[in-house]
This record gives structure tokens, sequence and C-alpha cells, in this order.
């Protein structure tokens, strides 16, 4: 088989897997990731309630009595935000870089030492291979693997899918984001190879002067970094690039390897690994744009084929996904009648009592409704005064019809408004 690089070239692939797995270890054992100066300057996105939307109401994959793996923990920046927040959970991490295990390690002593974990909860590190079968089965099974900015960077992507899906339990789910060809990186480590620089030679430099006062880039080096930012524009996302710490750079800009595969690639090796797509996060922020008069076609779809449907009409710089070993079905939008014997429940980032009560003078005209979930930018769902009414007369007991009959309205004038908070998981269905 023969695997492409990010240059464009392509060479066989068990070359790129031995010779770049010995690169990307050699480099974060020099550099562990995060570097200790950018922990704690964002909150994790892997605490979101989406996580729980494309699997409810199944089991929730983050709770008391969880067993999470975080594959590619690096320094535990998501492990400790987990063990942090959530009360007995169980979580495990994994990198290939020792140096980043043992600084995981000693963060969770301090965190015990100082009684900083959630109750019950607990969290270990182990140095070892995503992608060996053997290391990765004497883990155990989890309720939630979390491969957060890892899978871009390990070249026998398939063998980690493999591995990954097996660590699920019956329930179990993967959380997997990754870059695409329309990350920033990809662009800036094009533009360093068009000017006959391969951008692996800035990272070994910088592995190189690791502890030294010159961070391995020479001062033409950053003035090329200016000139490559501002060639790429305001739109660019990185103008910041000639200022960032060498280290950084070299673990998150010039790293040996990377896929920045399309995201339809990602599903279709999944899918040879056993997984299937369960969500998406790009489906919230697409359906926005969706007028209620278009979204018939999409009612008989589950949120993982209108995830796969919206990454192919969005070019994001990065993609995260669900993945499941099986497929939720959807609720039945093209059949009221069973639709309303449907129990919904409102997600716990949307309790009733936060729903505002618009005018009823017109019930059916829909307008912007901002929700603010954890971890997350405001999500904007259209909807109208009267599917608002349904929604505050849901309390996890009643029907769908039950609660458009409390609100006064029929259901066939709000089941699309209700469609799109299904689809922004804010609401929940569970069949009767």
């Amino acid at each position: 088989p023969v695997v492409e690089l990010a240059d464009g070239s392509s060479v066989h692939a068990s070359h790129v897997m031995s010779e770049s797995s010995r690169s990307i270890q050699q480099l974060y054992e020099a550099l562990p990731w995060p570097p200790p100066n950018a922990r704690g300057t964002r909150r994790s996105i892997l605490l979101s309630s989406w996580l729980t939307g494309a699997v409810f109401p199944r089991r929730y994959p983050i709770a008391h009595g969880r067993r999470v793996l975080v594959a590619g923990c690096g320094c535990g920046e998501s492990a400790l935000e987990l063990v942090k927040t959530v009360a007995g959970i169980e979580v495990v991490g994994v990198d290939l870089s020792q140096p980043a295990v043992s600084a995981a390690q000693d963060a969770i002593a301090g965190l015990e030492r100082d009684d900083g974990l959630a109750d019950q909860a607990t969290a270990r590190f182990v140095c070892a291979d995503l992608t060996n079968t053997d290391d990765m089965a004497a883990l155990g099974s989890f309720d939630l693997v979390i491969c957060h900015a890892v899978a871009d960077y390990v070249p026998d992507r398939r063998a980690l899918l493999t591995t990954l899906a097996g660590a699920l339990n019956d329930h179990g789910v993967v959380y997997l984001s990754a870059n695409t060809p329309d990350h920033p990186a990809a662009a800036v480590r094009h533009a360093f190879n068009a000017l006959g620089v391969p951008p692996v030679s800035l990272a070994q430099a910088v592995q190189a002067a690791s502890g030294t006062d010159s961070g391995g880039l020479t001062p033409v080096q950053r003035q090329t970094l200016r000139m490559v930012a501002a060639a790429l524009g305001a739109g660019g996302g990185v103008p910041e690039l000639g200022e960032l710490p060498a280290s950084v750079l070299a673990a998150d800009v010039f790293y040996p390897f990377a896929h920045h595969l399309p995201p339809h690639q990602w599903v279709t090796d999944a899918r040879d690994a056993g997984l299937v797509l369960a969500g998406s996060r790009v489906t919230s922020s697409a359906i926005a744009d969706v007028l209620d008069s278009a979204v018939l076609p999409l009612l008989g779809l589950c949120k993982g084929a209108l995830g796969e449907l919206f990454q192919r009409l969005r070019h994001a710089p990065s993609v995260e996904m669900l993945l499941s070993a099986s497929r939720a079905e959807p609720p039945p939008f093209d059949d009221l009648k069973t639709l309303g014997s449907w129990v919904p429940s409102l997600d716990e980032s949307l309790p009733a009592h936060a729903l505002p009560e618009w005018s009823a003078d017109q019930p059916d005209v829909a307008r912007p409704l901002r929700v603010q979930s954890p971890g997350y930018p405001e999500v904007t769902v259209h909807t109208t005064a009267a599917s608002l009414a349904v929604l505050r007369a849901v309390d996890g007991t009643r029907t769908l019809a039950d609660c458009a009959r409390i609100a006064g309205v029929g259901l066939q004038d709000v089941y699309r408004p209700v469609w799109r908070a299904w689809v922004s998981d804010l609401l929940h269905l569970r069949s009767p």
C-alpha cells in the first residue's frame, strides 16, 4: 500500500509507518505536548453535551461509573479536565511519549495531593502504542474513547481505528477530531515546501535545540513565517504564525507526518474498522442555515447521515465526529402519528425554565433561539413561539403529542422546529 505525505508525495506504507512513527515519538519525547504554558488556556471541548446527543438515550458516555480512554493523552490536559469535573469517572490516558506520560502522572499526583479530584474520580496514564493490538487490549473496554487532534499524526490510521473500535464496550462510542485539507497548517506546510524548506527540517531543528535560548529557528526562518502568515491573509487562520513559540510550531505545525484528509475518508476508514458515524459537530451550525421549507428531504436521515452530508458540503478546517459500532434509527419525523408517541426530554444544557416566553401573536414565525452549551460557542436554533410552548411542556415522561396538546398546538404545526432542536442535540427523543 502507498501512503500520501502532507507535501503531496507518496511512498510505500511500511517505510512511512516505521520512519514516521520513530520521528513522531522522538519529537514528542523532546517536546511533550501540550507545552506547560499552553495548559489551562481553554475549557476542554470534550465536556460538551453534544457528545451525548448522538447516543442518547442508550447510554451517556460521560457520567459516574463510566470508563473513558484518552487516546494520545499528551501531558494529560483532557484527562485531567474530566477527573476534575465528573464524579465517579475512571479515565485511562495513553501516549507514545514517556515524558508526556510522566508529566500527566505528576499532574494527577498533584490533584490527589491537593484534593482537586471530583468525588471518586480516578485517572492513570500508560505509555503505549495506540496501534498495538495487545497493548490496547490490556487496557480493557470503555464507554468513551477520546481521540482529539491525534489521528492526523498516526501514520497507520486504519490500524488506529481498528484498535479504537476494539476498545469499546457494547454501548461505547469514539470521539474523533482531525484536521482537514482546509486546515491552515496544511497551507503553511505546502508553502514551506514550495520555498524549498521541508517542514520536517524545521521540526528537527527545534527538537535539536530544545532547552536552548534560540529555540532552533533562525531570524530568516522567523521572517519567512511572518511572510507566509501575511500571504495567507486575515482569513488564513494563523495571523500569529511568526510569533508562536518554536516548540508549538514543531509539535503543532511542522510535525514529521500529517494526513489532513477530507472528512469522508475518515468515515470510510472507520466503516472498514466496524464503526459508523453517529453524529458530527458541523450539523448544528449547518442546519441553522436551512429554511423550514427546505428540510423535508432531511427528515428521514439519522444524525450520522446528516453529519456526513454536511461535512461534504462545508469546508471546515477540522472535523469532530462520534463513531459507534451501531447506528441509531432516527425518530419518524416523516410519520407524525408515530412520532407523537415518542417521549421527548430536554438536554441538561437547556432546562425548561430557561426557555424564553415569546409572544404568541405570530406563533408560526421562526426566530433564532441562541443557546450556550458548555465548552462551545453559542449555537443558534431557528424555532417558533408555538414550538417553544411545546418544549416548555417537556418533562421527560410526556409524549410529544401530549406536549403539543398542553401547548395548544397541533404536532403538524411544530414538528419542523422540534426536528431542529433534535438535530442540535437540545432535545432527545426515545421510542415508546
